[in-house]
């Protein structure tokens, strides 16, 4: 038995498979472009993160944050400041005195001027002379000294005796 085809209906038959083909195409390219999913979330996506609230937001927080710590910091330090000027003992820097440059003397140590039984304490600023079995101190130079020259007078620089400590301790006759 032989069928015989005519030319209209291979032409049928031709135009069906060529529709069959591409409804399939067309479906496997469809999901291939995920028209499963909603066009308007993604729309809504890509408009929320083209705006970039979140970014901006979170830069703003970040300027008002290390704007309100420097604030902080700068009055916490000023503060501080005024706390420790209170605090801190001002240490009196010790005046060399005339004679000092002389005998290259730096007003870091006790001078002892032997011939006048008399010590120049640094940290008072002043001369301690033995007087009648007496020591006593004086913040300006002794009467008995004021018409020597304490330039060329010959003077001993105390270096083992602390400037804490008083020098007429370390006398002896």
């Amino acid at each position: 038995m032989r069928i015989f085809i005519d030319s209209n209906m291979k032409r049928i038959v031709v135009l069906g498979l060529a529709i069959a083909g591409l409804w399939m195409a067309s479906t496997v390219e469809g999901y291939a472009q995920r028209r499963d999913r909603d066009d308007r979330d993604d729309r809504d996506h890509r408009k929320e993160y083209n705006k970039d609230r979140h970014y901006k937001d979170r830069d703003k927080d970040r300027k008002e944050y290390y704007k309100d710590l420097r604030k902080a910091d700068k009055e916490y330090h000023k503060d501080r400041y005024k706390a420790h000027k209170k605090y801190r003992k001002v240490a009196s820097r010790h005046h060399v005195p005339s004679w000092g440059n002389r005998h290259n003397y730096h007003g870091d140590r006790h001078v002892y001027f032997k011939e006048y039984k008399t010590y120049y304490d640094p940290r008072r600023e002043g001369y301690v002379y033995l007087d009648g079995g007496r020591w006593l101190f004086s913040p300006s130079v002794p009467k008995f000294m004021l018409n020597v020259d304490l330039g060329r007078a010959q003077i001993q620089i105390m270096q083992d005796i602390p400037l804490t400590v008083r020098p007429e301790v370390y006398y002896r006759r």
